[in-house]
């Protein structure tokens, strides 16, 4: 099975596209007024839009959408410079040998990031937990 559609319900649509954009180099086409398309590359990945309601905290339930990215150290300091949390990691995987970590966005979205060839630097960081 494969995620076959993205949906990214969000607080703030237009901090949401920043944060996005540069943690994972998406872009966007607009969608009706308060939402856009995301791209990656020529790829259709989903969509994000304005949550109809964004009060109260981030469940602790729920799925968990892991992300991949080239060099999750870097990709954490940008998260982290944009107001995310970083919840997990970075922590390598014995098995596989990727390097994973979990945030909350800073719209109250957790996510994971997944790095699959591990850096020795990422590497280093996961082995201390």
């Amino acid at each position: 099975m494969a995620i076959v559609w993205l949906d990214l319900r969000v607080s703030d649509l237009e901090r949401a596209q920043e944060f996005y954009h540069r943690l994972l180099g998406w872009t966007y086409e607009p969608f009706e007024e308060v939402a856009v398309t995301i791209l990656d590359g020529g790829e259709t990945l989903g969509m994000m839009s304005q949550a109809a309601r964004v009060s109260g905290p981030p469940a602790e339930t729920g799925a968990v959408i892991y992300l991949d990215v080239d060099d999750i150290v870097a990709a954490l300091q940008v998260a982290a410079s944009m107001g995310a949390i970083v919840e997990i990691g970075p922590e390598t995987d014995d098995d596989t040998g990727a390097v994973y970590a979990d945030l909350l966005d800073p719209f109250g979205l957790r996510i994971g990031l997944v790095q699959e060839e591990p850096s020795p630097i990422a590497d280093d960081e996961g082995s201390e937990s």
